[in-house]
Protein backbone atom coordinates (compact mmCIF):
# COMPACT_ATOMS: atom_id res chain seq x y z
CA UNK A 1 0.00 0.00 0.00
CA UNK A 2 2.69 2.18 0.28
CA UNK A 3 3.67 4.73 3.00
CA UNK A 4 0.63 5.82 4.69
CA UNK A 5 2.21 8.24 6.94
CA UNK A 6 3.84 10.19 3.86
CA UNK A 7 0.30 9.87 1.95
CA UNK A 8 -1.42 11.60 5.27
CA UNK A 9 1.38 14.27 5.41
CA UNK A 10 0.83 15.13 1.37
CA UNK A 11 -2.92 15.38 2.07
CA UNK A 12 -2.64 17.44 5.32
CA UNK A 13 0.30 19.42 2.84
CA UNK A 14 -2.40 20.48 0.37
CA UNK A 15 -5.17 20.81 2.52
CA UNK A 16 -3.66 23.78 4.38
CA UNK A 17 -2.01 24.82 0.97
CA UNK A 18 -5.63 25.15 -0.19
CA UNK A 19 -6.95 26.65 3.06
CA UNK A 20 -4.08 29.71 2.52
CA UNK A 21 -5.33 30.23 -0.73
CA UNK A 22 -8.69 30.23 0.15
CA UNK A 23 -8.11 32.91 2.48
CA UNK A 24 -6.18 34.70 0.36
CA UNK A 25 -9.03 34.77 -2.21
CA UNK A 26 -11.41 35.96 0.71
CA UNK A 27 -9.21 38.93 1.72
CA UNK A 28 -9.52 40.29 -1.97
CA UNK A 29 -13.03 39.88 -1.75
CA UNK A 30 -13.28 41.73 1.00
CA UNK A 31 -11.41 44.33 -0.41
CA UNK A 32 -12.31 44.51 -3.93
CA UNK A 33 -15.01 46.89 -5.37
CA UNK A 34 -16.65 44.55 -7.89
CA UNK A 35 -15.99 41.31 -8.85
CA UNK A 36 -13.98 41.91 -12.19
CA UNK A 37 -11.35 43.62 -10.11
CA UNK A 38 -11.37 40.69 -7.79
CA UNK A 39 -10.78 38.59 -10.36
CA UNK A 40 -8.07 40.09 -11.79
CA UNK A 41 -6.47 40.39 -8.39
CA UNK A 42 -7.01 36.61 -7.91
CA UNK A 43 -5.94 36.05 -11.31
CA UNK A 44 -2.74 38.23 -10.60
CA UNK A 45 -1.68 37.46 -7.06
CA UNK A 46 -2.08 33.27 -7.86
CA UNK A 47 0.53 33.20 -10.52
CA UNK A 48 2.76 35.44 -9.27
CA UNK A 49 2.77 33.18 -6.25
CA UNK A 50 3.48 30.21 -8.72
CA UNK A 51 6.12 31.55 -10.38
CA UNK A 52 7.78 33.05 -7.51
CA UNK A 53 7.81 29.56 -6.17
CA UNK A 54 10.63 28.36 -8.21
CA UNK A 55 8.50 25.60 -9.92
CA UNK A 56 8.72 26.80 -13.06
CA UNK A 57 11.85 29.39 -13.58
CA UNK A 58 14.70 30.56 -11.56
CA UNK A 59 14.58 34.24 -10.30
CA UNK A 60 16.52 36.31 -10.43
CA UNK A 61 18.49 37.56 -7.65
CA UNK A 62 17.29 40.70 -7.01
CA UNK A 63 13.59 38.73 -6.79
CA UNK A 64 14.46 35.87 -5.00
CA UNK A 65 13.16 36.82 -1.54
CA UNK A 66 9.59 36.72 -3.29
CA UNK A 67 9.69 33.16 -2.92
CA UNK A 68 9.50 33.49 0.65
CA UNK A 69 5.84 34.90 0.06
CA UNK A 70 4.37 32.02 -1.68
CA UNK A 71 2.61 29.30 -0.26
CA UNK A 72 3.12 27.09 -2.89
CA UNK A 73 6.86 27.31 -2.07
CA UNK A 74 6.33 25.55 1.34
CA UNK A 75 3.76 23.07 -0.13
CA UNK A 76 5.86 22.05 -3.14
CA UNK A 77 9.46 21.66 -1.22
CA UNK A 78 7.43 19.99 1.78
CA UNK A 79 5.65 17.52 -0.79
CA UNK A 80 8.72 16.35 -2.09
CA UNK A 81 10.88 16.31 1.22
CA UNK A 82 7.75 13.82 1.59
CA UNK A 83 7.81 12.08 -0.90
CA UNK A 84 11.53 11.56 -2.29
CA UNK A 85 14.40 10.10 -0.12
CA UNK A 86 18.04 10.70 -1.94
CA UNK A 87 18.62 6.45 -1.86
CA UNK A 88 15.21 6.45 -4.47
CA UNK A 89 16.68 4.82 -8.27
CA UNK A 90 15.41 6.02 -11.36
CA UNK A 91 16.61 4.29 -14.91
CA UNK A 92 19.57 5.89 -16.52
CA UNK A 93 21.76 5.07 -18.98
CA UNK A 94 25.24 5.99 -17.25
CA UNK A 95 26.09 2.27 -17.18
CA UNK A 96 26.54 0.93 -13.82
CA UNK A 97 26.46 2.06 -10.21
CA UNK A 98 26.23 0.85 -6.97
CA UNK A 99 22.57 0.48 -6.71
CA UNK A 100 22.61 -1.75 -10.34
CA UNK A 101 23.26 -1.57 -14.14
CA UNK A 102 21.12 1.68 -15.60
CA UNK A 103 19.74 2.58 -11.82
CA UNK A 104 21.05 5.96 -10.67
CA UNK A 105 20.19 7.56 -7.52
CA UNK A 106 17.79 10.52 -7.22
CA UNK A 107 19.48 12.80 -5.72
CA UNK A 108 22.26 13.12 -8.85
CA UNK A 109 19.08 13.53 -11.04
CA UNK A 110 19.51 16.98 -13.20
CA UNK A 111 15.96 17.56 -12.12
CA UNK A 112 16.08 18.21 -8.36
CA UNK A 113 19.63 19.54 -9.57
CA UNK A 114 17.75 22.45 -10.88
CA UNK A 115 15.22 22.60 -7.87
CA UNK A 116 18.48 22.73 -6.13
CA UNK A 117 19.42 26.33 -7.51
CA UNK A 118 15.54 27.46 -7.61
CA UNK A 119 16.05 26.94 -3.68
CA UNK A 120 14.01 23.90 -3.37
CA UNK A 121 16.83 21.40 -2.02
CA UNK A 122 14.86 18.30 -1.98
CA UNK A 123 17.64 15.81 -1.18
CA UNK A 124 21.75 15.63 -0.60
CA UNK A 125 23.23 12.82 -2.40
CA UNK A 126 23.82 10.73 0.86
CA UNK A 127 22.34 12.46 3.18
CA UNK A 128 18.94 11.07 5.26
CA UNK A 129 16.35 13.11 4.73
CA UNK A 130 14.88 13.51 8.59
CA UNK A 131 11.26 13.58 9.68
CA UNK A 132 11.98 17.08 11.62
CA UNK A 133 13.95 18.13 8.06
CA UNK A 134 10.36 17.56 6.19
CA UNK A 135 8.16 20.13 8.70
CA UNK A 136 10.23 22.94 7.65
CA UNK A 137 8.34 24.01 5.05
CA UNK A 138 4.79 22.96 6.80
CA UNK A 139 5.71 25.07 9.94
CA UNK A 140 5.83 28.58 7.78
CA UNK A 141 2.64 27.43 5.67
CA UNK A 142 0.51 27.44 9.14
CA UNK A 143 2.15 30.94 10.50
CA UNK A 144 1.12 31.84 6.64
CA UNK A 145 -2.68 30.44 7.22
CA UNK A 146 -2.76 32.16 10.69
CA UNK A 147 -1.52 35.36 9.62
CA UNK A 148 -4.35 35.61 6.91
CA UNK A 149 -6.65 34.29 9.35
CA UNK A 150 -6.14 37.56 11.46
CA UNK A 151 -6.10 39.75 7.85
CA UNK A 152 -9.43 38.38 7.40
CA UNK A 153 -10.84 39.01 10.38
CA UNK A 154 -9.72 42.76 10.76
CA UNK A 155 -10.40 43.20 7.23
CA UNK A 156 -14.28 42.11 8.15
CA UNK A 157 -13.86 44.29 11.42
CA UNK A 158 -12.73 46.93 9.99
CA UNK A 159 -15.39 46.79 7.21
CA UNK A 160 -18.55 46.76 9.79
CA UNK A 161 -17.24 49.32 12.17
CA UNK A 162 -16.99 51.21 8.65
CA UNK A 163 -20.69 50.42 8.00
CA UNK A 164 -22.07 51.38 11.91
CA UNK A 165 -20.18 54.55 11.23
CA UNK A 166 -22.24 55.40 8.18
CA UNK A 167 -25.11 53.92 10.16
CA UNK A 168 -24.91 56.19 12.49
CA UNK A 169 -24.06 59.24 10.41
CA UNK A 170 -27.42 58.48 8.08
CA UNK A 171 -29.54 58.84 11.13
Amino acid sequence: FGDIAAALCVSLLVSLHLLCYISIGIIIGILSVNISWGMIAATVISQASILCAGFYTTLPEGLSWARWLSPFFYTFGSVLKTVYRWSDTYECMRGRSSVGPNQCFLGTSSLFDTYRKRGIVVSVFGRSTSSNERYLYFVPLLCYFLVLQVVIYLCLWLRTRKGDAESVNQR
